[in-house]
């Protein structure tokens, strides 16, 4: 092991902080955290092989969070916000955004057949563009996000639904004493 040349510590070391900077590192179990977290204090190998011979668990924790960080695989991780929730319990996503400036509005049309409408205008860098370039848009993130690249503008289904269901319905529950939810 002693003939193996010692390469790139600073990669190694931009590869643990992206880890621990995104949603995977919490992802990791406390065992997996640790043992990425001893390996700052190794060396770093140009062979995946030492490494695995060194610690057999880091080879695993190395290409999960090398798929992940590098988009070849999707990691869900649970949410404990009540909107994330919904969203992935109901399975919603953005299939369409009509788009019509001249009538100040977004319309985001979900799989489930619900429609979303939003005031381009509470959106200043979508307000400034033209109708063709708003038009422009992709959808990202399992089609819950929308990026409008030129315009450096995104918006995600979270938010949407957050400003124009979730918090009006919480604002007006909490205005009524004595009121009563019931399913039946």
């Amino acid at each position: 092991m002693a003939a193996v040349k010692k390469k790139y510590p600073e990669q190694k070391d931009k590869l643990i902080a992206a880890a621990e900077a995104s949603a995977v590192y919490t992802m990791l179990t406390k065992k997996e955290q640790e043992l990425l977290n001893a390996i700052q204090a190794k060396p770093t190998f140009t062979s995946i092989n030492v490494l695995e011979t060194n610690n057999s668990g880091l080879k695993k924790i190395l290409k999960k969070i090398t798929k992940a960080l590098t988009g070849k695989q999707s990691i869900d991780i649970p949410s404990k916000d009540y909107v994330d929730q919904f969203i992935d319990k109901e399975k919603l996503q953005i299939t369409t955004i009509v788009i019509d400036k001249s009538h100040d509005r977004m319309l985001f049309l979900l799989n489930n057949g619900a429609t979303l409408q939003e005031k381009i205008s509470r959106y200043p860098l979508l307000n400034k563009a033209s109708e063709k370039k708003l038009k422009n848009y992709g959808l990202y993130a399992g089609n819950t996000c929308v990026e409008w690249t030129e315009l450096d503008e995104d918006l995600s289904l979270r938010g949407l639904l957050k400003d124009i269901v979730f918090d009006p319905l919480v604002k007006s529950l909490r205005g009524r004493e004595g009121f009563v939810l019931s399913n039946g």
